[in-house]
């Protein structure tokens, strides 16, 4: 097929597609197609395709049961056809110049039926909007073919019919025992908003399909339908009430993906049939922000059982984590299927500021119980949680956890960071409400900081015993009432083996293994040991010659000598500490001389003599300098004197 530089737009108008729902159905209820449909269509097992430069579907709808419908915008070129088993099928190796492709006012593309149908929609930038929706929906027990979208710069689904009933969607469904088929889309750039929807869904025995999202760039899914605010901006792989069928997996690759308000990124469980496992890798960033401000839903990254199917694992990989504002990355249960693993690797940070990582089993609220028409009490199991990252920073009451609030046991948390800080009341968790708590596992290569209230806990209610805490770290540091505890209720506390070079602990911070009312667990500090042999030189073996360490001095000075003279001891030593210390010193003065004050006295009158016999003898106490600088031992210091004997001597009354 050959189009010119002049090739045309192509146009179809109608009235929409009329589809509806059975009401009757709690959850995900499958389109219910109307008999009777306007638009454009062709035999079973065949094909539609359109080909033209801009294609545009305004309330148009094309028809091919269990068939093939192909749309290309194209500017120019070469479109080969080859033959399929549901008609032809369309390649564009020969393309390099695509336009545009719009789906709008509940434009519809249907090829449902007994299996094999294909969808592929080809162009530069995709839109499905006002409720507009592609859709193969298999009635059979022949597995159906793919949907397919290569947007060379992006797809955008977004909004929903006037009345909020149908979003605009790629759909993939199984009423019976076929499989679903995959959606694939490999595009720029990836929106999905106010409601907009990629979704698998099994209804039956069938299993559902995979998502593949090859995007280059961007995938942003954001918020909730204006019109219908249940509606969230979502993509689902789903197995539906009562369905036996296994859910598909989700596989997502992208530079950044974000949601935000609400938005949905999710492999669930609401049947017997496991969920789906959710594998995400973002080579730049995940950003997971908010919730929805009318039904207070987080932006959700999850992987869930709803019934007694199992609950998938969740594995994302990328380079920076944030999780904040209510958000979630979650595997959980409410009834008694087992919760899903979650793996997160993060080569260079994870934030989680208000969010939550998290595996659990949960009990349903009010409202979900009557919608899972499910009275409990749960049984299923929590998983384990396993994050690798340098930087991990849990604060504002964001919480990292696995968890069980029925009866079973809650699974482990192993996390392996260069450096953690715990924060504003952040927490890292492993607790039961009566099950065996679980263990947590923390290695931290550098230091681990908790401040303000920061909580490491491993708990257990009822008799379960509490959790076990093994930490590995270079220096702890708890602050600020933050705290560390391994308890219990009735059963047994927990351990806590700390192994870290340093530990500061303020006094309004524990560190506590206890039990209400059972055996309390121990808490255990090792110091990794020293090697002392690290800080010493080896020696040389020969010894040294004395005679090459000496310098000489010159001739001159050969024969020079140092010698003291005076009658007593050496002065203080001037490169020595002075010491307040009242010892004697010899001054050097080889005579006393009288004061000439005495010399005067002297003169004046004759030196009386006192006979000693007259005055009893008194015991001396103290001693005092006189005036010439003699010592006198005297019994009580007198004011005359220039230095009082219970003065401590300092160098300056020398």
């Amino acid at each position: 097929m050959q189009l010119g530089a002049n090739s045309g737009e192509i146009r179809v108008e109608g009235t929409g597609h009329g589809l509806t729902f059975d009401t009757s159905d709690r959850f995900f209820p499958p389109f219910t197609r109307p008999d009777a449909v306007a638009g454009l269509s062709v035999r079973p097992q065949n094909t539609i395709a359109l080909v033209g430069s801009n294609i545009n579907l305004s309330g148009g709808v094309l028809t091919a049961e269990s068939g093939r419908i192909e749309l290309g915008s194209v500017s120019s070129g070469t479109v080969s056809l080859t033959p399929s088993s549901s008609g032809f099928a369309l390649e564009y190796d020969g393309i390099s110049n695509f336009r545009d492709l719009h789906l709008s006012q509940q434009a519809g593309v249907d090829a449902s039926g007994a299996g094999q149908g294909g969808i592929y929609l080809v162009g530069r930038r995709i839109d499905l909007t006002d409720g507009s929706v592609a859709l193969i929906q298999n009635t059979d027990a022949t597995p159906d073919g793919e949907i397919a979208v290569a947007a060379s710069e992006s797809l955008e689904i977004v909004g929903t019919t006037p009345e909020g009933e149908v979003r605009s969607s790629l759909n993939q469904e199984t009423v019976s025992s076929g499989s679903a088929g995959d959606i694939r889309v490999v595009a720029g750039r990836l929106r999905l908003a106010e409601g907009g929807q990629i979704i698998i869904r099994t209804f039956d025995t069938g299993s559902g399909g995979n998502i593949d999202l090859d995007i280059t760039e961007s995938i942003d899914i954001v918020g909730s339908s204006p019109e219908n605010p249940v509606l969230f901006s979502s993509i689902f792989s789903i197995v539906s009430g009562g369905a036996l069928g296994e859910g598909g997996n989700v596989n997502l690759s992208t530079e950044r993906l974000t949601l935000l308000d609400g938005g949905i990124l999710s492999a669930s469980t609401f049947g017997s049939g496991n969920a789906g496992n959710l594998n995400v890798n973002a080579s730049e960033s995940v950003e997971l922000l908010g919730i929805d401000p009318v039904f207070e839903s987080p932006s959700d990254l999850t992987v869930a059982t709803n019934s007694n199917g199992n609950g998938g694992n969740l594995t994302l990989t990328t380079t920076r984590l944030v999780v904040g504002d209510g958000a979630r990355v979650n595997a959980s249960s409410v009834e008694d299927g087992n919760a899903g693993i979650v793996t997160i690797d993060a080569s260079e940070s994870i934030d989680v500021n208000g969010g939550t990582i998290r595996s659990s089993v949960q009990l349903p609220t009010n409202v979900e119980g009557f919608l899972l028409d499910f009275s409990g009490p749960a049984s299923g199991i929590a998983g384990n949680v396993t994050i690798r990252t340098p930087r991990l920073n849990v604060r504002a009451r964001g919480t990292i956890t696995v968890q069980n609030d029925a009866l079973s046991n809650a699974g482990s948390l192993s996390i392996d960071v260069g450096s953690l800080r715990i924060e504003s009341e952040g927490a890292i968790a492993a607790a039961t409400a009566s099950g065996e708590g679980g263990n947590i596992n923390l290695r931290v290569e550098g230091a681990l900081i908790m401040r303000d209230r920061g909580q490491i806990s491993a708990e257990a209610g009822g008799t379960g015993n509490g959790g076990n805490i093994a930490l590995d770290t270079g220096t702890i540091a708890a602050i600020e009432g933050s705290n560390m505890s391994a308890n219990a209720f009735a059963g047994t506390g927990g351990n806590i083996q700390l192994t870290a070079q340093g530990i500061f602990l303020s006094p309004d911070s524990r560190i506590t293994a206890s039990s209400q009312f059972g055996v309390d667990g121990l808490v255990t500090i090792t110091q990794p040991e020293i090697d002392t042999a690290s800080g010493l030189v080896e020696l040389a073996s020969e010894p040294i010659d004395s005679t090459t360490q000496v310098v000489s001095v010159c001739e001159a000075a050969a024969n020079n000598t140092f010698v003291v003279t005076g009658n007593g001891g050496l002065p203080p030593d001037p490169t020595s500490v002075l010491r307040h210390r009242t010892v004697w010193v010899d001054i050097g003065l080889t005579e006393i001389q009288p004061s000439s004050v005495e010399r005067e006295n002297e003169e004046r009158s004759p030196a009386t003599e006192l006979d000693s016999s007259q005055f009893p003898l008194i015991e001396a106490t103290g001693w005092q300098w006189r005036n010439d600088g003699t010592i006198e031992l005297v019994s009580t210091p007198q004011n005359r004197v220039r230095n009082p004997w219970n003065h401590r001597v300092d160098c300056s009354d020398r």
